[in-house]
């Protein structure tokens, strides 16, 4: 199986980034094989070998995982790979119809892929949804409660699908953005932000001067007025001590006449 450059280039990448979340190389070859069966549908022995050179571990450690679990493909299977449980619980809610069902509708029968190998059409044994059966996996996804009436629908919506592959991951799902090269929006135009009018002056306020604290005069102490004894008037000589005067005055009057 010749792996394209830019593919092989995405697969590496990837691998280096998942080992540095592992402490060994070795555990983190599960994780790996998933990558690059993600984008090569499965692991023939050059993908192996990529990813035995990757973590750079012995190829016959990789191929012992490989061949160990049922979970990886050893052959080409159809970009989309349906595994329909029909062990006993799903079995019970229709699974078998829904089997033949969908071999009718895909024209061919399980263990087989479409001539346009969009389809790998296999049975499962348990998917571990029990309670939600019958359970439809295509690719890692589960599709649970299924009957005729959704899968036929799903099938043709991954169909229409298909057509869009892309080159350089042919075998990616275009629903699995991990497979699927991320395609960037185009850029939006960024709209300039409208021009402000310019501000207009604020007129400060005139500062009013601040009022001097009015000094009060000091309050002169009160002169004391020295009040001056009021003078007490002469006192009135008597009337006894001039009478006798007036006696004396009028007897030597007498005498005269005399």
């Amino acid at each position: 199986m010749e792996i394209p450059t830019e593919t092989k280039n995405l697969i590496q990448k990837r691998i280096d980034e998942i080992r540095q979340q592992y402490p060994e190389a070795q555990a983190a070859c599960l994780p790996a094989l998933h990558i690059a069966q993600e984008h090569l549908n499965y692991v023939s022995d050059d993908v192996l070998d990529l990813v035995a050179d990757t973590l750079k571990l012995p190829p016959s450690f990789v191929q012992g995982v490989a061949t160990f679990y049922t979970m990886y493909n050893k052959r080409k299977v159809g970009r989309y790979h349906l595994q329909l449980c029909t062990n006993v619980s799903c079995m019970l809610e229709g699974a078998e119809e829904l089997l033949m069902g969908m071999e009718e509708h895909l024209g061919i029968k399980a263990g087989e892929t479409t001539s346009d190998g969009v389809f790998t059409l296999q049975e499962a044994e348990c998917l571990a949804a029990c309670g939600t059966g019958p359970v439809l996996q295509i690719n890692d996804k589960y599709h649970e409660s299924m009957d005729l009436k959704k899968a036929i629908a799903l099938l043709d919506d991954l169909k229409n699908k298909s057509e869009s592959r892309d080159l350089a991951t042919p075998n990616a799902d275009p629903s699995n953005p991990r497979t699927t090269p991320a395609v960037k929006p185009a850029a939006k135009p960024v709209a300039k932000p409208a021009a402000k009018p310019a501000a207009k002056p604020v007129a400060k306020p005139i500062a009013k001067p601040s009022l001097k604290p009015t000094t009060k005069p000091e309050a002169k102490p009160a002169v004391k007025t020295e009040t001056k004894p009021v003078a007490k008037p002469a006192a009135t000589p008597k009337a006894k001590d001039s009478a006798p005067a007036a006696t004396s005055s009028a007897s030597s009057d007498d005498d005269k006449d005399e």
